[in-house]
């Protein structure tokens, strides 16, 4: 992907993240998941050199985990989850949320992190600032999401 004639969009399919048992904490399944990941975006910087100023890596997942580990050391199936973006086009470093805690009576159904900024608000910003394409045309013709401020200057145009 460094050389300008190289393709401007890549994807890896990463699975085995759904660790109903025996995730661990900084050892285990998720930990060693996680610096699966650290691995792949510095090969890619390193890779693309300069490149990377230009670059936007950013994961995607379809559901969160619940907040507390189940009877097996794992956790099960939730709502809320999150994103991480790395790279150049990157404008807005540090955790970005509307954090309601983890007290009981904020998580969604008792244990679940409650969604409160849209994914797909984030992938259209996304799709915003690596094509170019306007916040309308995004909405109406890509990918309809539900706008929030905290998403609108994370990535540079």
């Amino acid at each position: 992907m460094a050389p300008d004639s190289g393709p401007i969009v890549g994807l890896i399919d990463l699975v085995g993240f759904d660790t109903h048992a025996a995730q661990g904490a900084d050892q285990g399944q998720s930990a060693d998941k996680l610096k699966m990941i650290d691995d792949i975006i510095l090969t890619y910087k390193d890779a693309v050199g300069d490149g990377w100023k230009d670059s936007l890596v950013i994961t995607v997942t379809e559901f969160g985990r619940t907040v507390s580990q189940n009877g097996t050391g794992g956790s099960d199936h939730g709502w809320g989850g999150c994103i991480l973006a790395a790279g150049g086009l990157v404008q807005t470093a540090g955790v970005i949320a509307d954090w309601p805690g983890i007290d009981s009576a904020k998580l969604f159904e008792g244990r679940d992190l409650a969604v409160t900024v849209d994914a797909r608000a984030v992938y259209a910003e996304v799709l915003r600032s690596v094509f170019g394409l306007s916040a309308a045309h995004v909405q109406d013709g890509v990918l309809q999401h539900t706008p929030h401020p905290l998403t609108q200057k994370l990535f540079k145009s």
